[in-house]
């Protein structure tokens, strides 16, 4: 049975594609009223029909505090999602910035230990290939880190001319860390969503990673 709760109507947005001034035009039902309900305020039965039946056009039905879909989603243009994407991944990137910078690592740095963890023993040449960045910009980005403790250097005993990155026992329990907080950031928008949602958040992510395919080594 359709049950309207924050978390529920935040669900069945996500799964419309609707923001909060969306759902407010499609239902009828006043933009400061639905932030009101999403932040945890009582409606007023009528609106909460209003509302049921907004999520219903869109083939969205509420369970509980999750939401799933009844049916096809409307069509969405292909520019305006594209843009929401790029929205979110910027405003996810400027909130795991911060957190890192609270830390005394900067996003670049973090990237490239990410880089060597997934690839122990690359080359700088490789590395700073896999970053886009210039070489003698990676080549003083490791030095810096070699210094902070959490890279090591060794040469390829294969081939004297290259040498082989690997994180230090203090890079790795950093790298982790970071890996924590941004986890538990994300948990956080995650907890506001219903299990249904973020199963379907999950397969379209999936999706889009393997369209992305691999990391560059």
């Amino acid at each position: 049975m359709e049950r309207l709760t924050p978390a529920s109507c935040r669900a069945g947005r996500a799964l419309a594609r609707w923001s909060v001034r969306d759902l407010a035009r499609e239902s009828g039902v006043a933009f400061t009223t639905v932030n009101r309900i999403e932040g945890g305020a009582s409606p007023q039965a009528g609106t909460v029909q209003r509302l049921l039946e907004a999520f219903s056009r869109a083939g969205v039905e509420l369970t509980g505090d999750g939401a799933r879909l009844i049916g096809d989603l409307p069509p969405v243009d292909r520019t305006v999602a594209a843009i929401e994407l790029f929205d979110l991944t910027v405003r996810l990137f400027r909130a795991s910035r911060a957190a890192d910078r609270e830390a005394g690592f900067g996003q670049l740095q973090l990237s490239t230990m990410t880089t060597i963890r997934l690839n122990p023993g690359i080359t700088l040449k490789a590395l700073a290939r896999s970053e886009r960045v210039a070489h003698p910009t990676m080549s003083r980005l490791i030095a810096s880190l070699i210094s902070a403790g959490v890279v090591a250097k060794a040469v390829d005993p294969a081939d004297a001319r290259y040498h082989r990155l690997t994180l230090t026992a203090e890079g790795v329990a950093v790298w982790e860390a970071a890996r924590a907080r941004r986890t538990a950031m994300l948990g956080v928008l995650v907890d506001r969503l219903g299990p249904e949602t973020v199963r379907q958040v999950a397969v379209s992510l999936r999706a889009l990673v393997q369209e992305l395919g691999p990391p560059e080594a």
